[in-house]
């Protein structure tokens, strides 16, 4: 990156920042975290505009693709689980996934080794529909990942991880009201 945050790589002006500025001094430290923070609400927010905001004609909202694609990547969780990784409350994810068992999307099943526990999973069902759903959702930043250098498409895994650690350190520490 350029001077004063600046980028000269492609399209990553808006909200490049210079890397020095997150390795301040305690006195900016603060002022670098909150800039970095709006920052990354700013791209949540397009991140979402790009994605479309409710369902498609496949019944596939933002909550429903999200709790579906956790059961289809991280495997089967408890619902507990599943709310703590969604950011919701347990009723609340009790709701969508009693929308998405009716519909045939996610099953229940009991814990092997904890009778009183029940596990989710996506069905063969859901797993297709987030297969399609998602992917036409996603192609359009798919194909705008696809255009970036492979220095810049391994940059942006690296943040993405890191990112999504940071959400669930945030989630794990944030009181639920």
């Amino acid at each position: 990156m350029g001077k004063k945050g600046k980028s000269k790589g492609k399209g990553r002006g808006r909200h490049a920042h210079d890397l020095a500025t997150f390795d301040a001094a305690p006195a900016d430290l603060a002022d670098a975290s909150t800039e970095l923070a709006a920052s990354l609400v700013s791209i949540g927010a397009q991140l979402q505009r790009q994605l479309g905001h409710g369902a498609d004609g496949d019944g596939l909202t933002r909550a429903r693709l999200s709790a579906l694609g956790r059961l289809v990547l991280g495997g089967p969780c408890t619902l507990g689980q599943l709310a703590a990784h969604e950011g919701v409350r347990p009723p609340t994810m009790t709701r969508l996934i009693q929308s998405m068992e009716a519909t045939g999307l996610v099953a229940r099943a009991r814990h092997p080794s904890d009778g009183r526990s029940i596990l989710l999973r996506a069905t063969p069902a859901g797993e297709a529909l987030l297969t399609s759903g998602g992917a036409s959702r996603l192609a359009p930043l798919a194909g705008a990942i696809d255009g970036l250098a492979r220095e810049e498409r391994t940059e942006l895994g690296h943040a993405s991880e890191v990112i999504g650690r940071f959400l669930r350190d945030v989630d794990g520490t944030r009181r639920r009201v």
